[in-house]
């Protein structure tokens, strides 16, 4: 039986523990607002350890009460809900933080939360920066939702608006996790919902007062007609501020909740070779698909005739982002194909370890080559290593010529038109080939004829020579080449959605710490039920 794709707990703690001292970026402030907090205090505890404790303030009949509702996957025991209504009553959670610890207007910075509205009825503020209230009559920085509307807005205002991104968000009552960037070497804000660019802007002037607090949950105002329906009336969660502008990667991580804020990985595994996954802002137009390891191995989208390669709306279940690569195809002479040369000296498919891995869907009963290494057109002249997909099957074979195999793994029963995850896993110690399908081993195989030519590019979704009527016609995504042999382990949490894999591997003196960091973040969080 197969197991199913969730949320792991124990992946996420040994995620955290698996980031060295160098790979994390340890936050200026992080309130979990979990046990055994509650807020009756007044006081909100710094979970980063830098003292940096937030204020919860009410006003009138307003409230602040820890609440049991938390977002959907991440490891915690409680929320803090805010209640507002247009009389004046609310609540929110601020921190003074003086240019000298942080600088907002000239430091990089990164300020993320999770977050739910109860209702459309008011315009509800999440995160403001700077004096005002949010009418425009002080340099301020927000992120908000405006009443009657789901879209989310990070928006910065100098005299007139010259931050404005916005992307729509969801129906109230559901968790979303908000994030703004601030990279002061390149002078780029960027803004994430729920793990993915919105948008960037790199033309504004910043000059906010920070005599004022950092708010969760409200603006600056605390009477009048700028107070009145503007603070959050809904619940937080994880709220956290970084002296650092985070990665996008990071961002992902957090969003994907497997992560502790304290925790976060800044980079990818350097064993991670290449990876796409085909989310904005990448598009397909031009011709190529970025690579999101950082390595810059960019790959080439290869149309012929009418074939397109495009990015469409659909991905699967559980894993970050929205967008999939859509290979159409139609016969031989209308196709698509994304590929890379990769030389013998950056990795030998033959001779080194590796692991390719990537999720696929397609209706097509006839034959689909995912992934093609070496020469040939997959029917065995060439010394070659290839996937098919054909019907509710998928193949993993290698030829060394004259038509004769050695490798030749195939699961079957799957169902069509549904995501599915296919890894292949080399060992060059023993020459054995592992193979996955949806997480789990279908089988192993050695050869001990490999040769394979990489004097022609790398294929994902199709193959070197031959018929293009026998390119993959159907969807791709999250594709990704590691220079090392992944465990059973990593491709499972793959399979899971989780980050694991991508991010950085221990230094053999933390492997004994695991444990340890496992057991302290289980003490300190539990999944909520």
């Amino acid at each position: 039986m197969r197991f199913a794709p969730k949320s792991f707990t124990l992946a996420a703690l040994l995620a955290a523990a698996f980031c060295t001292a160098s790979a994390q970026a340890s936050p200026f402030l992080y309130y979990s607002y979990d046990s055994p907090d509650d807020a009756t205090d007044g006081m909100i505890t710094d979970n980063s350890g830098n003292g940096r404790d937030g204020t919860v303030n009410t006003y009138d009949s307003g409230t602040a009460i820890v609440d049991g509702d938390v977002p959907a996957g991440i490891v915690s025991d409680q929320s803090l809900a805010l209640t507002e209504d247009a009389d004046g009553d609310g609540a929110r959670v601020d921190r003074t933080i003086s240019s000298g610890d942080l600088n907002f207007n000239a430091d990089s910075w990164t300020v993320a939360t999770w977050y739910q509205r109860n209702d459309t009825d008011n315009r509800d503020f999440i995160l403001h920066v700077g004096a005002g209230d949010g009418f425009g009559g002080e340099n301020e920085l927000y992120i908000y939702q405006e009443s009657g509307s789901d879209n989310v807005t990070l928006q910065h205002i100098s005299g007139g608006t010259d931050i404005n991104i916005s992307t729509a968000a969801g129906p109230a009552g559901s968790w979303h996790h908000v994030t703004a960037v601030h990279d002061a070497d390149s002078s780029v804000v960027r803004f994430y919902v729920d793990g993915a660019l919105a948008g960037t802007d790199s033309s504004f002037n910043f000059n906010m007062s920070q005599s004022n607090p950092v708010i969760f949950g409200g603006q600056n105002a605390t009477s009048g007609a700028g107070f009145a329906n503007r603070n959050l009336d809904g619940k937080l969660d994880d709220s956290a501020i970084w002296s650092s502008a985070l990665s996008t990667f990071a961002v992902e991580s957090l969003a994907n909740g497997n992560l502790d804020p304290n925790a976060v990985p800044t980079k990818r595994s350097p064993d991670l070779f290449l990876y796409y996954s085909f989310e904005a802002p990448d598009v397909a137009t031009d011709g190529s698909a970025t690579d999101n390891s950082g390595n810059g191995r960019t790959g080439n989208l290869s149309e012929y005739g009418a074939g397109t390669a495009t990015y469409i709306n659909d991905s699967p279940t559980g894993i970050l982002g929205s967008q999939a690569l859509q290979l159409d195809v139609t016969d031989n002479a209308n196709a698509a194909q994304l590929n890379r040369s990769i030389s013998t000296s950056d990795l030998n498919f033959s001779a080194e370890d590796w692991t390719f891995a990537s999720w696929y869907k397609t209706t097509d009963t006839g034959t689909n080559m995912l992934m093609h290494i070496g020469t040939g057109d997959g029917f065995g002249t060439d010394n070659e290593l290839y996937l098919n997909v054909h019907g509710g099957q998928i193949d993993l074979v290698h030829y060394y010529g004259s038509g004769t195999f050695d490798v030749n793994l195939s699961e079957s029963g799957l169902n069509t038109a549904e995501w599915h995850h296919a890894v292949v896993a080399f060992d060059a110690d023993t020459d054995t080939f592992m193979f996955y399908v949806d997480g789990e081993l279908v089988g192993a195989a050695s050869s001990s004829t490999l040769n394979m030519d990489q004097t022609t590019a790398f294929r994902i979704g199709g193959q070197a020579a031959g018929s293009h009527s026998r390119d993959f016609d159907g969807l791709i995504d999250d594709t990704a080449l590691w220079s090392r042999t992944l465990s059973e382990f990593e491709i499972g949490q793959l399979y899971s959605g989780a980050q694991l894999a991508y991010s950085v591997i221990p230094e053999p003196g933390t492997l004994v710490m695991l444990p340890l960091a496992a057991g302290a973040l289980l003490m300190r969080r539990r999944r909520a039920a």
